[in-house]
C-alpha cells in the first residue's frame, strides 16, 4: 500500500514536470505566435506601401506581388502549424491537469483509508491488550485459589 501511495506521488510529480513543460512550451508557440503575427503584419503594410509608392511597370510590380502572395501563403502556414501546436498544447495542458487532480483525490482517499486503517488497528490492539489483563487477571485469580485450596489440604 505504501508503494502505491509512492508510486502516485513519482506520477504526480511527473505529471507536474510535464505541466510545467506544456505551459513553457506554450509560452514559447504564443511568442512564436505573436512575432509570425507582427511578421504579417509588417508584410502586409510593405505591400501597400509599394502599392501606393511604386511607380515602375506592371509586370515588376506583378512580380513584387507574387512574391508578397507566396510570403503572406508561408505565414499563413506557419500561423496555422502554430495555432493548431498552441490547441495541442492546450489540450495536454488541459488533460494533464485533470489527471493530476485525479491523482490527488486518490491520494487524498488513500490516506484517509490509512488513517482509518490505523484508527481500527488501534482499537484491535486495544481489546486485544483488555483481553489479555482479563485473562491474566483469571489466571491470578485461580492462582490464588489453588493456592488457598493447597493450604486447605495441607492444613486439613
Amino acid at each position: 500500500m505504501k508503494s502505491r501511495v509512492q508510486e502516485r506521488d513519482e506520477n504526480r510529480h511527473r505529471l507536474q514536470k510535464e505541466l510545467d513543460k506544456l505551459q513553457v512550451d506554450l509560452a514559447t508557440m504564443t511568442s512564436l505566435h505573436q512575432e509570425k503575427a507582427q511578421e504579417a503584419t509588417s508584410a502586409k503594410k510593405r505591400v501597400d506601401e509599394l502599392m501606393s509608392n511604386y511607380t515602375g511597370d506592371a509586370k515588376s510590380m506583378q512580380s513584387e506581388l507574387s512574391s508578397l502572395r507566396s510570403e503572406k501563403e508561408q505565414l499563413s502556414r506557419l500561423h496555422s502549424e502554430v495555432e493548431s501546436q498552441k490547441q495541442l498544447l492546450q489540450l495536454r495542458h488541459d488533460s494533464l491537469t485533470t489527471e493530476s487532480q485525479q491523482l490527488q483525490r486518490d491520494v487524498q482517499k488513500l490516506e484517509r483509508s490509512l488513517e482509518n486503517f490505523k484508527a481500527t488497528l488501534a482499537e484491535e490492539r486495544e481489546a486485544v491488550n483488555l483481553r489479555e489483563q482479563k485473562i491474566r487477571n483469571e489466571l491470578a485469580s485461580e492462582k490464588n485459589l489453588v493456592e488457598e485450596v493447597n493450604l486447605f489440604l495441607h492444613f486439613a
